[in-house]
């Protein structure tokens, strides 16, 4: 088969939905044609991968599968050509630069060089030149200076970000005068120049988050009722809030059970409004289905940091891509823990009652099933900042509160249909402490229990690597012995683990991640790089 073949449904926001269900030719020239809005740019991102269709969906081109139920191609290994209706320049690079980093990943045998690009194009006078220093307008238009903003992880959604406008004005010559107008981004820009002197560059940073939340609305509904359906509205990502700095270290913060990084608008607007932090950090956030054990939703952030990384950095040279710091809130503390450790043969002995070579099983349910027992921690993590998590778990998840929550919370359909086909070709290759991982039923409710046997292997796991770690933990505000406190849903003995660099008690409930103590905290931390 040479064509290729499309079927694929797309839930977008706002109701819009994409069903898809054809062969297309790979000879000759296709025409995508619709009215605005009928969805010919999200087909071509999801035949480039640029966005992934929903689950269940599959692209495959001759006899190469780009996406289907457990497969997901990126977009540097489709192969296949792109031209965007919009420009997509890094604004941290120059021409030059955006060019380079292009043709790096061109294919071997591609003899396309950067002066081939550079001729054709006539961009021999606007190599040295930045994106935002691009006009749009031309001859005796305006010059209105336009600041490129990086979409969040080159999969779709580009989150507004902050820009201050900067007005100058030449003298009056003949009744009239010129103007420029340059649109700045303060992440990038602190001061600009004024009659000759440098001056801060004003910015309001609660602008693109008030923004975001107000587009939130959908995403703050899903972390309920995606915890109740198999197929999730929104398969995990990992988002950068800001245009990519190889210089600056990546923020990562991960948020706890039922909850979307939504919950993280407050404490990011107030980072990026600290001009230390901001200069040293730049924000990242990973949305995940929290009806899954942590350590699923912590093996797909291990791979698409691994894919960011080889995007971003191919090189590896970059200095935002050595060092890491992670800030994980209640059950996103369990997440960040798979990245950070490496269990050997201790989770694999405990779940199964024979070796995985034993096993039946294909080549790719063998190869995901050593990536979920065996893995490797993620070198670049090298500061981790706990708050409210419960590391030996919560006897919530054993309560009549849990008992509810196991009945309705419904983990991933490609999670219990892995399991399933697992154990249905391997009868009894299951201990009889993870039956209901053979089963496909254990969900990130009952996987919170204290007795789960999971919790207690990964807490006396070590770090692999030097990690630096901080715990924040909430007492409520009540008197007494701090052994015996509780934020309401973790206790203080749970949310301890050991080596920790400190460990700050605050008076907030479980939720309240948004508290000044738990903001001061956060920043002292941060600063101590």
């Amino acid at each position: 088969m040479s064509d290729l073949s499309l079927r694929l449904d797309f839930d977008g926001e706002d109701g819009f939905r994409l069903a898809v269900n054809c062969q297309l030719p790979t000879t000759g020239i296709t025409a995508i044609y619709g009215p605005s809005g009928s969805g010919k740019t999200t087909l071509l991102n999801c035949m480039a991968g640029l966005q992934a269709a929903n689950r269940g969906s599959q692209i495959q081109f001759g006899a190469n599968v780009w996406q289907s139920e457990s497969h997901f191609t990126p977009p540097w290994d489709r192969h296949i050509g792109f031209v965007f209706q919009d420009a997509r320049l890094f604004p941290h690079l120059n021409v030059k630069q955006n060019l380079e980093f292009s043709l790096r990943r061109r294919g071997k045998h591609n003899a396309i060089s950067s002066d081939d690009v550079v001729n054709w194009l006539q961009l021999g006078s606007l190599l040295n030149r930045m994106p935002e220093r691009l006009a749009l307008a031309r001859d005796n238009a305006l010059p209105v200076e336009v600041l490129q903003q990086v979409s969040a992880i080159y999969r779709g959604i580009a989150e507004k970000i902050t820009g201050t406008a900067v007005v100058q004005a030449d003298e009056i010559d003949g009744g009239s005068r010129k103007v420029r107008i340059s649109l700045l981004c303060p992440l990038r820009v602190d001061t600009v120049p004024v009659k000759g002197k440098s001056e801060p560059l004003a910015a309001d940073f609660s602008v693109p988050w008030a923004a975001l939340l107000s587009r939130g609305g959908e995403l703050n509904g899903n972390k309920l009722t995606d915890a109740l359906r198999t197929q999730p509205k929104r398969a995990p990502q990992l988002y950068l809030m800001e245009p990519y700095d190889p210089q600056k270290i990546p923020l990562l913060m991960i948020h706890g059970l039922i909850s979307t990084p939504l919950v993280w608008a407050k404490i990011s607007n107030e980072l990026w409004a600290d001009d230390a932090i901001r200069r040293k950090y730049q924000i990242w956030h990973y949305l995940y289905n929290t009806s899954a054990p942590a350590l699923y939703s912590g093996r797909i952030l291990q791979q698409q940091l691994q894919e960011v990384r080889k995007l971003l950095d191919p090189e590896q040279d970059d200095p935002a891509m050595q060092s890491m710091t992670l800030l994980a809130h209640s059950m996103g503390g369990i997440v960040s823990r798979r990245l950070t450790t490496e269990p050997g043969n201790a989770f694999w002995n405990a779940a199964f009652t024979q070796p995985i070579d034993k096993l039946k099983l294909s080549p790719s349910d063998r190869h995901t099933l050593k990536k979920a027992f065996f893995w490797k921690a993620t070198k670049q993590i090298d500061q981790v900042i706990f708050i409210a998590v419960p590391h030996r778990g919560s006897y919530f998840a054993d309560n009549w509160i849990g008992k509810i929550g196991q009945i309705l919370v419904k983990p991933p359909r490609p999670f219990t249909d892995f399991y399933n086909r697992i154990s249905t070709e391997n009868p009894g290759a299951f201990t009889s402490q993870y039956d209901r991982l053979g089963k496909g039923e254990l969900d990130s409710v009952n996987a919170l229990s204290p007795k789960q046997p999971t919790l207690k292997i990964l807490y006396a796991l070590p770090n692999k690597y030097q990690v630096d770690t901080y715990s924040i933990i909430g007492n409520r505000g009540k008197s007494g012995p701090v052994e015996k406190s509780s934020d309401g849903v973790v206790e203080y003995w749970s949310s301890r683990l050991p080596g920790t660099k400190s460990e700050t008690i605050v008076p907030i409930k479980h939720e309240d991640i948004n508290h000044p103590e738990v903001l001061k905290e956060v920043k002292r931390i941060l600063k101590l790089r």
